[in-house]
């Protein structure tokens, strides 16, 4: 996305988003959820987590290069998750240099809780797994002001894992916006006055 100003935004919809919030699994009352599209990908043979940050990776690179200027990421639940660890220097982004902001809504900032669930039955995730890939466990982070973003209304899981994102880097904001749910937080990126859109393109 190149910023020109809010009238004028130019925006590649590759919004990265996921299925953390599975219903008829308590997993979410436990502070941790998992990604449908993870589960699958497990079952194909590779790492989904790392396998997914490539793929986020290089479709930000591809975008990139259609435009000029800045870039602005956002990501919602299992997408939160991907764009939170784009800051992170240990994954590699050669655009990098021109992200200046991210903004993980409703995030899934520490894995280590998915260990205690079932589900982890079929992501056979290990602890050193759940700790390379908690966004808020990262050590060596990239300079890119984050501002995190999550509903009032949304499960209590939800709202510890972005306090606990805003809490523990430097430099990052956030906004618990209220009347706000898990599925409805959102729908204010779709209003360019919004100030969502506007923390965003601050």
């Amino acid at each position: 996305m190149e910023i020109r100003g809010r009238r004028n935004l130019r925006v590649h919809r590759s919004h990265p988003t996921g299925g953390w919030n599975r219903q008829g699994d308590h997993a979410m009352t436990k502070n941790t959820a998992t990604s449908t599209s993870a589960l699958l990908a497990n079952e194909a043979g590779y790492d989904p987590i790392e396998d997914r940050l490539r793929q986020i990776a290089r479709a930000i690179e591809a975008a990139a290069k259609c435009i000029q200027g800045p870039i602005v990421l956002a990501g919602h639940s299992a997408g939160g998750h991907l764009v939170a660890r784009m800051r992170c220097s240990d994954v590699a982004l050669d655009v990098a240099d021109r992200v200046q902001r991210i903004m993980p809504i409703s995030p899934l900032s520490d894995l280590r809780p998915l260990l205690q669930t079932k589900m982890n039955e079929t992501l056979c995730m290990d602890m050193a797994e759940a700790v390379a890939e908690s966004p808020l466990l990262c050590k060596d982070l990239r300079n890119i002001p984050t501002h995190v973003w999550v509903g009032a209304n949304e499960r209590p899981a939800f709202l510890d894992q972005a306090r606990w994102l805003a809490d523990g880097w430097p430099d990052t904001q956030l906004t618990i916006a209220p009347n706000r749910h898990h599925f409805d937080v959102i729908d204010d990126l779709a209003e360019p006055d919004s100030e969502m859109v506007k923390a965003l393109l601050a």
